[in-house]
């Protein structure tokens, strides 16, 4: 997690940016190779990136600081350092947990200057925190959290975020889905797969609060 000063977007001159990326490091597994971010980099990054922004448990509005003029770009860079498995679960816990634990940099605007304080500051959050949860079909199997080996063999699988908003553990609801790979889903499927990926995701959410102050 980094931060640095830069343009708002022209469509929203008072909001900050977040940006994730993903680099999958040589030596995490065969597979991975030095260079340009291959499409399978590219989508992870996506997939996390939809979980955060939908769920808008970053408050952009507060990145501003001259309207317009300067704004807190938020990077949530993502290194892949060991190849197991489900990397899209793993990529969105720890872009979470590292959104929930950061601090950030206070600043002062003195006239057409931008000073920075030292000091830090706690991150602009809302309640509405997203946890990912992805299953893998193999034949007529659903698997959750599928082995580097289960993917090699699966015919697809579907990445499913849930948010919760406030204290409440009943409301939650879909903020963000992606369907990878080439296979199927029936609707039969598809419906048991997001209700075993929102138990999965009650689970996940449970082991986070327990390590990070989840609710703000």
């Amino acid at each position: 997690m980094k931060f640095e000063i830069g343009d708002p977007f022209s469509d929203t001159p008072d909001e900050g940016v977040m940006q994730v990326s993903a680099e999958f490091v040589p030596f995490a597994s065969p597979e991975f190779e030095p260079g340009k971010p291959d499409e399978t980099a590219v989508e992870l990054a996506r997939v996390v990136d939809r979980g955060l922004r939908e769920s808008k448990i970053l408050d952009t509005s507060k990145l501003c600081i001259v309207p317009g003029k300067k704004v807190w770009i938020c990077h949530v860079d993502l290194y892949i350092l060991d190849h197991c498995g489900n990397l899209i679960d793993t990529a969105a816990l720890a872009g979470l947990c590292a959104l929930l634990s950061a601090k950030m940099p206070e600043v002062k605007v003195k006239g057409e200057a931008v000073e920075m304080t030292g000091k830090k500051l706690p991150m602009p959050l809302s309640g509405n925190v997203p946890i990912n949860v992805t299953l893998a079909k193999i034949g007529d199997k659903l698997f959750i959290d599928p082995s580097f080996e289960e993917e090699e063999v699966l015919d697809c699988r579907l990445s499913v975020a849930f948010m919760q908003k406030g204290d409440d553990e009943k409301s939650l609801m879909i903020c963000a889905m992606q369907k990878g790979e080439a296979g199927y889903l029936t609707t039969d499927e598809a419906v048991r797969a997001v209700e075993l990926a929102k138990l999965k995701s009650q689970e996940l959410r449970s082991l986070v609060s327990s390590k990070v102050n989840i609710n703000g």
